[in-house]
């Protein structure tokens, strides 16, 4: 179902209200807790996202007849299904401590060059960017496809 021009524009408006708003706060200025909390969370999710998905995925049964799998093998891949989940929470904490250093960086690099208010415009540039990317995927959306049997509502034109 398409939405209308209406709703189109209200949901483009808030969205890049809320990333204005969100670009806005300094998070390499928050208290150590809080920090703390930005990197290990999102990992600690995503850990536990991957290790629920393992659990779910059982181990290779053994085929009937076959022998059974060499234990150095066995052992292989209960090493590498414990590993999966640490490696993505590791990369997940590791981009989010890159975050806020990156925050940082932005932040000083502005104020070096004189803008008098590096946070509004921050949280104005990643307001602009969240309105593109919307904009952008919403073009990108082409038309329902229509149902099978149904009749095309126009001609391609011929040039």
């Amino acid at each position: 179902m398409s939405r209308s021009p209406q709703s189109r524009i209200i949901s483009l408006a808030t969205s890049a209200v809320l990333a204005t708003g969100v670009g806005m706060i300094p998070l390499h200025r928050l208290p150590y807790a809080v920090r703390a909390v930005y990197v290990v969370l999102p990992a600690a999710a995503g850990a536990g996202v991957v290790l629920a998905a393992l659990r779910r995925v059982p181990a290779r049964p053994a085929e009937e007849g076959s022998a059974p799998a060499a234990p150095r093998r066995t052992r292989r891949r209960q090493v590498t299904r414990a590993a999966l989940p640490l490696v993505v929470g590791g990369l997940i904490a590791g981009a989010g401590a890159a975050s806020l250093v990156i925050d940082r960086g932005i932040e000083n690099s502005l104020r070096r060059r004189g803008v008098p208010a590096p946070r509004v415009a921050m949280g104005l540039a990643s307001g602009a960017l969240s309105l593109v990317m919307d904009v952008l995927s919403d073009r990108g959306e082409g038309p329902e496809p229509a149902p099978e049997g149904a009749e095309p509502t126009s001609a391609p034109s011929a040039r």
